[in-house]
């Protein structure tokens, strides 16, 4: 084997020290020289230049994004070094008004979205619009950002706050269903608990949580109803993952819910086709989509995203090819991550109780 040294980014174990490890159990366990950098030593950018290869997993978190936006593009760019995720794949990252005219720019089939850079286009708009809509926030995880808007008027007052000077603080829509706020999400109870073995300091990490504020643009999209859950699909490289999540009982919203169904007879093959078009197109290494069903039984695409729960994927058992040809097996996404941006078909998968310390 060719001899080469992998960077992990180690800022990464501040949210997910689990899949730190995981991409590390791999690569030790091939053989493979690894590097931990850690952007706060003075000599990080010099220890970049030993590395055949870069591997970063940020989370939504502004601190997080802030750090790896400010350090991705020199690996990548300057020093020329592949890197994971690269800049198709991470650019529109937890923002879905870039998603969304990104897929609209080549006519992918999304839900219908409606973004606003001024109040008085919502004004004219909600004159016109069938009611109910979804609003959303453009960054959030497990629903946690959304909510089902059922008439003009709160349409506007949504709007209005997002064009004044508070904006709405992430977690925190007012009037309406708020999962992270009037529920609890998964992944944010997750996240705090993991910090708390850690730390012990969960009162101010759930504030960082929840500190971004959104402001000067709206988004809505249209409701499609009648979806009892969504499909995920997720693509890594010549590799379709696919399973159902349900949705919550009375509610509309299946992300993050926990409630899998991994029957492979229930994926609907039109949502694999879509997903490998856009990733083909777009050059994604790995990409999550959610697709739910419009009027006519047609799938659209609601938002995607470059990370996801990995123990999720695990879970299936196998994975649908470009040709649509099953393959069974449980493969954790960190391994197939590695064996394309290493181009190692040889790439071993380690034992489950290699991977799981």
């Amino acid at each position: 084997m060719t001899e080469i040294k992998v960077g992990l980014h180690t800022d990464i174990e501040r949210t997910f020290p689990l899949l730190l490890r995981r991409y590390e159990n791999i690569l030790k366990y091939n053989g493979i020289a690894v590097e931990r950098l850690y952007l706060g030593d003075a000599d990080f950018l010099d220890r970049c230049r030993s590395v055949n290869y870069f591997v970063s997993c940020f989370s939504q978190f502004d601190a997080i994004n802030q750090m790896v936006n400010s350090i991705l593009p020199v690996i990548e760019s300057v020093y020329g070094i592949p890197c994971y995720p690269n800049l198709q794949t991470r650019w529109h990252y937890d923002d879905k008004v870039r998603q969304s005219y990104l897929l609209a720019s080549r006519n992918f089939p999304m839900v219908k979205t409606w973004v606003f850079w001024d109040l008085r286009a919502v004004m004219e708009w909600v004159q016109k619009v069938t009611f109910p809509v979804v609003f959303k926030l453009k960054g959030g995880a497990g629903s946690s950002n959304v909510v089902l808007v059922r008439t003009p008027d709160h349409a506007l007052s949504l709007a209005k706050r997002m064009f004044s000077y508070d904006g709405i603080r992430t977690g925190r829509i007012p009037v309406g269903g708020n999962i992270a706020r009037n529920k609890g999400s998964r992944l944010l109870y997750k996240i705090k608990r993991l910090y708390a073995e850690r730390s012990g300091n969960i009162k101010s990490y759930a504030h960082n949580l929840c500190r971004s504020i959104h402001h000067d643009y709206a988004l809505f999209q249209e409701f499609l109803p009648g979806n009892t859950c969504d499909i995920r699909v997720n693509i890594i490289g010549n590799r379709a993952f696919s399973f159902r999540r349900m949705v919550r009982k009375n509610d509309f919203r299946a992300s993050g819910s926990g409630m899998i169904d991994y029957d492979i007879n229930k994926i609907d093959h039109r949502c694999l086709e879509i997903a490998f078009s856009v990733s083909d197109f777009f050059g994604f290494q790995s990409m999550a989509y959610d697709f739910v069903y419009d009027k006519e039984g047609d799938p659209k695409i609601v938002e995607i995203s470059y990370t996801y729960v990995d123990t999720a994927v695990q879970a299936c058992t196998g994975f649908f090819d470009r040709t649509l040809q099953w393959h069974e097996g449980h493969f954790w996404p960190q391994y197939c991550q590695l064996q394309d941006l290493l181009e190692m078909d040889d790439l071993v998968q380690p034992a489950e109780e290699v991977m799981s310390i």
